[in-house]
């Protein structure tokens, strides 16, 4: 599966319509109330202060992972949904949030270090979270398997998520454009709120996918 190909499908994983009735209550939920409430708290001052805006937001992409990947998992193998037990989505959660952890910091250190290293730990760690939600397993041992999946197709999953990223920022501006209460002083706050949760869960849908077309394919290919 080559770059263009997982990018393209990605891009059209949004309007599925089996995978909105399947997943998107729980993103309106966990990511779009929050996406709501940190649009408004950026223009009414008089609001609680963003920082919690934005830990909202950050705790409900954390929690909506696995619903996300047991979705896009049952859309591609057209099984029926079934929403994970609300314990197995915290242990979940936990443990992909410490799995990131120093996959993060090398990449950002790596990044410091003129931008390029930076890609090559990005490409070499893409898959950390995705091999953590199905398997369980421990940082390290994440890590290592992530690894060795990303050179079966690493490079691919980067550029699709470039190609699938570049449409997506396109109509973001322009929508922002529209919408956005500082351009357009005649656009209401709420309006411009909704527009965001619903772009929100666009680029959520489309970003995660990239890289779980490119788990899935790699998986397939290391067997």
């Amino acid at each position: 599966m080559n770059a263009f190909s997982i990018a393209k499908k990605s891009f059209f994983k949004p309007f599925d319509k089996d995978l909105i009735r399947m997943i998107s209550p729980t993103y309106l939920i966990l990511i779009g109330l929050a996406n709501f409430i940190n649009y408004i708290s950026n223009y009414q001052k008089d609001l609680s202060p963003q920082f919690w805006s934005i830990f909202l937001l950050f705790l409900g992409s954390l929690l909506y992972f696995p619903i996300l990947i047991t979705g896009l998992r049952s859309n591609e193998a057209n099984l029926r949904f079934k929403l994970p037990p609300i314990n197995l989505i915290l242990k979940k959660s936990w443990k992909i949030f410490i799995a990131g952890i120093i996959p993060t910091i090398f990449i950002m250190l790596g990044t410091l270090c003129l931008i390029v290293p930076g890609i090559f730990l990005a490409k070499r760690y893409v898959y950390v979270a995705l091999v953590t939600e199905k398997e369980m397993i421990g940082p390290l041992e994440a890590m290592r398997k992530s690894r060795t999946l990303s050179q079966i197709n690493g490079w691919s999953v980067i550029l699709g998520s470039i190609y699938c990223a570049i449409p997506y920022a396109i109509l973001s501006l322009l929508i922002t454009l529209l919408v956005d209460p500082k351009i357009n002083t005649s656009m209401p706050i709420i309006l411009g709120a909704f527009v965001a949760a619903i772009l929100g869960w666009f680029t959520t849908i489309s970003t995660n996918s990239v890289a779980f077309l490119g788990y899935l394919n790699a998986e397939k290919t290391n067997i």
